[in-house]
């Protein structure tokens, strides 16, 4: 009987010992199956959240789109000569397109005041830059002129003007907001017509402003006339009442007289 009793002991022990193990052993490998998890789950925490996001496509803008305005620039290399009531005038070149922006470009005009008052102390000068994306064009004025208190505009009191907006047709309307002198004001612009001068489409604007104070009738009136090839060949607006005095005339402006080569050659501008 002792030595069944001295066999059976060391198995019991030999179980048990291997019974002791193989938890451990599981354990260990649940836990170095958990961790690459772990640590992948740590690597997407730390990433920045603007990381996480997929990055918005870029939107492209059909270059046809871009160009149903671009007919109504003119881009020769001639001098356009403006010439209009009291003395008034200015002269302007084409300088450049500017296409770095895939949602838009940019027409450049250089021009100089040449009036009456003459360039006492040196060229007075300003940059026309319009905008074309694929809804519509604005004007965008630099004015250089020493004479001038305003200097992001020529003629017109509206900053940014929206040239056309939407499709060149009669009746359609659009609106901008500007400010002047802190207080904002609405401008309404609509197609007065399309027409054919020749072979040229040409389209004329006429953009209105109530409530303001220094005009007749406290409306402000301003007319424009585009022609394709040519750009901007008339302009018209109302103006101001001086000393409580109206003016005699209801519009006063100017247009485009000729096109000037560098010789002094001019091209006259029909209307």
């Amino acid at each position: 009987m002792k030595k069944i009793r001295y066999f059976v002991l060391p198995l019991f022990m030999s179980l048990t010992l291997l019974a002791g193990c193989t938890p451990k052993q599981d354990a260990q490998v649940k836990v170095e199956g958990d961790k690459p998890n772990q640590e992948t789950k740590q690597e997407n925490d730390t990433k920045k959240p603007e990381e996480n996001k997929e990055k918005p496509q870029e939107e492209k803008v059909d270059p046809a789109v871009l160009n149903r305005f671009d007919k109504y620039f003119y881009k020769g290399k001639d001098e356009m000569v403006y010439i209009g009531m009291a003395e008034y005038g200015y002269r302007a070149k084409y300088e450049k397109e500017v296409t770095d922006n895939p949602k838009e470009k940019t027409v450049v005009y250089k021009g100089s005041m040449s009036d009456g008052v003459g360039e006492t102390k040196g060229p007075r000068e300003f940059i026309a830059s319009y905008i074309i994306d694929k809804d519509k064009v604005v004007e965008k004025i630099e004015n250089k002129d020493y004479l001038k208190d305003r200097k992001t505009t020529l003629n017109s009191i509206i900053e940014n003007f929206i040239v056309v907006k939407g499709e060149v047709k009669v009746g359609n309307k659009w609106e901008q907001s500007f400010k002047q002198k802190d207080k904002e004001f609405k401008a309404v612009t609509e197609i007065k017509a399309v027409e054919k001068k020749g072979d040229k489409t040409q389209f004329v604007t006429e953009t209105t402003v109530a409530n303001m104070e220094g005009y007749k009738d406290n409306t402000y009136i301003e007319k424009r006339t585009y022609r394709e090839g040519l750009g901007l060949i008339d302009f018209e607006n109302t103006p101001k009442i001086v000393n409580g005095v109206e003016p005699i005339d209801p519009m006063v402006g100017y247009g485009l007289n000729y096109i000037m080569d560098k010789d002094g050659n001019k091209d006259i501008i029909e209307r």
